[in-house]
């Protein structure tokens, strides 16, 4: 799995995660979804695959869209007897989760760790994601961010 740290302690954006991984970026203007990653792509040379993204996205949704597409790779694919619809749902979840969680300890830094600030409608407002769809995933993901920095919140 991969250290979502880098050798300063600081969280790693998706650039760093891109190069530690091997994941190939693809910049696709005529792209319909806003990404997607393809796990194996053997025409690039890359054995972690490609992520292929939308061009002209704004500079917080591309990388909330690198994230998720980087969860995929990263937080691995589930092995059960569930079916191809139901994989997908599963593994789009955790895509999400690694992908909120990434951003929540952004967001906690850029509000210098004041908790009044730290709830999940001005998160999800802040990064433009659904408050109705993320709103129970933002709370537990932040949550957990919260406890790993509690030395550094204000109150």
């Amino acid at each position: 799995m991969l250290d979502e740290t880098s050798d300063e302690g600081e969280y790693m954006d998706y650039h760093d995660i891109l190069r530690e991984t091997g994941i190939v970026l693809i910049w696709a203007p005529e792209l319909h979804d806003k990404g997607l990653y393809i796990p194996h792509a053997v025409e690039c040379n890359s054995e972690n695959g490609i992520i292929f993204v939308r061009a002209g996205l704004s500079e917080d949704e591309t990388e909330c869209v690198i994230l998720h597409e980087c969860g995929h790779n990263i937080k691995g694919h589930t092995l059960s007897k569930l079916s191809a619809p139901q994989l997908h749902i599963i593994n789009e979840a955790k895509a999400n989760r690694f992908m909120i969680s990434c951003k929540a300890k952004d967001y906690l830094e850029e509000i210098d760790y004041h908790v009044y600030y730290y709830t999940p409608e001005r998160f999800l407002n802040r990064f433009k994601l659904s408050v109705e769809n993320f709103y129970d995933m933002a709370e537990q993901e932040m949550e957990k961010v919260a406890f790993e920095y509690r030395t550094q919140l204000v109150y």
